[in-house]
């Protein structure tokens, strides 16, 4: 009895030494399969225009193309884009996959542009974006580094861990999607004699983005500005539109004085 029980005994603990050999050998595999790499000669350094609590401020920016190979066997070259706060030591990453082999899409041109309908918020709390190129997306990054150069270092090691989820669902770096369109109408962006026009939702560009307690007060302007008020999870908390404001008309000139 001794002996069976000796014998299952190591039978079981043999079986269990050949599993977990299997699964590490898998994972070594798998990890040596999928990498994220910094291609030679692209990588560039540039600023941005952000708000802040003291006004309009800028950030610098690193982009880089980066050469992923996914466990699939899949593999892609898209561009990274990462925003520092030097102030607060926050960043933030945005990574564009190519639809095609000759696609140089960048976040950092949208961000660059005076009209575009992206923008970032700096503060001593964290680092947000939004975006409403259509319905409005944003997120607030607390995550940290020293330099830009570590922030870039932190985001390619993020995505390298992400990898698996990325492959499947894009590379959503957290944004929460915040539902406009019902709450504030398509004629923000449409006027109402195109309706059989191709016309998309969104905003232009944000004339200012600012926090009143643990609110976010955004104006975006299209046809007209528009209010947004999200709370401090970018559940939306009320919309207006903002009034346009009173246009006063010159008064003619007083005829001259008849002399007697």
């Amino acid at each position: 009895m001794d002996t069976l029980s000796s014998f299952t005994r190591l039978n079981s603990s043999s079986t269990m030494i050949l599993i977990s050999t299997a699964f590490l050998l898998l994972c070594a595999s798998l990890s040596a399969e999928q990498s994220v790499s910094k291609v030679a000669f692209t990588e560039s350094q540039d600023v941005i225009q952000a708000f802040s609590p003291s006004g309009e401020i800028t950030l610098p920016v690193i982009r880089v193309q980066l050469e992923i190979h996914h466990a699939s066997g899949k593999s892609e070259r898209g561009d990274l884009v990462v925003v520092h706060d030097p102030v607060s030591g926050h960043y933030f990453w945005l990574y564009t996959r190519p639809n095609n082999a000759g696609d140089t899409a960048s976040w950092l041109t949208v961000l660059k542009m005076k009209s575009g309908g992206a923008a970032v918020y700096a503060a001593s709390g964290g680092l947000a974006f939004f975006n409403m190129a259509g319905d409005l997306f944003a997120q607030e990054r607390r995550v940290s580094a020293p330099t830009l150069e570590g922030a870039e270092s932190s985001s390619i090691e993020e995505i390298r861990r992400g990898l698996a989820e990325f492959e499947l669902n894009g590379y959503d770096p957290g944004l929460t999607w915040v539902h406009l369109f019902r709450a504030i109408g398509r004629e923000f962006a449409c006027a109402p004699d195109d309706e059989g026009a191709y016309c998309i939702f969104g905003a232009r560009k944000f004339v200012s983005i600012a926090r009143e307690g643990n609110n976010w007060l955004l104006i975006a302007r299209n046809r007209w500005d528009q209010e947004i008020i999200l709370d401090s999870k970018f559940s939306l908390v009320g919309t207006r539109r903002v009034p346009d404001p009173p246009k006063y008309q010159l008064l003619a000139p007083f005829p001259p004085l008849a002399r007697y």
